[in-house]
């Protein structure tokens, strides 16, 4: 008996120490992208028509692999509210590369104390349905987004050499030093072969 637990918890180890060394797969990234959004019915699965008195204009305050965080002036079109469970929103993307759309349902809602960029509402949505095109383009541009934060952090987590203080009354000798000089400087320790300076 103690063999069959010993070994069910050896399997339950590899188990999770994969599922912890795979990528995070509802990472999100922050990215401030103009949205519309129409509430269609339950049976709708496409909306007809992004403009018009039916329709709601936005900006996403992050975006994931399966939803939106979106952020909105007011949860309500016309009768009808973005956070009924029971319908579903189409959403109008706009992408650097271009507009994509989506079907979307709502998840989660949450009345803003203070106001984000002029917005008092935040509605969290989870992706339904997208064209395959359209899916990959969104995709891609999740991409570029995880990249470039990366790279953020990098540039964040990387030691800041500051400049020594000038002693009181010295100018910093470095900043009237042009390239040409430097290139001056460095052909002349090639021409005089490299040698230690004699103290």
């Amino acid at each position: 008996m103690p063999t069959l637990i010993n070994s069910l918890a050896g399997r339950l180890r590899e188990l999770v120490g994969d599922r912890r060394r795979a990528p995070r797969r509802g990472a999100r990234a922050h990215a401030r992208l103009p949205f519309t959004v129409v509430l269609l019915d339950a049976q709708e699965v496409a909306p007809k028509d992004f403009t018009g008195g039916r329709s709601l204009a936005g900006h996403t305050r992050d975006l994931s692999e399966t939803g939106l965080t979106l952020l909105l002036p007011v949860v309500r079109i016309g009768d009808g509210y973005l956070t009924d469970s029971e319908r579903y929103l189409g959403i109008r993307l706009a992408l650097p590369g271009g507009p994509i759309s989506m079907l979307a349902a709502s998840v989660r809602f949450e009345h803003l104390d203070m106001l984000e960029s002029g917005y008092g509402y935040l509605v969290g949505v989870r992706v339904v349905r997208m064209r395959e095109d359209e899916r990959a383009s969104y995709f891609a541009y999740l991409r570029t987004l995880a990249a470039a934060e990366r790279r953020a952090r990098r540039r964040d987590d990387a030691p800041q050499v500051a400049p020594a203080p000038a002693a009181a009354g010295q100018v910093n000798s470095w900043a009237s030093v042009t390239p040409a000089q430097v290139s001056e400087a460095f052909e002349r320790f090639l021409r005089d072969g490299a040698r230690p300076r004699q103290s």
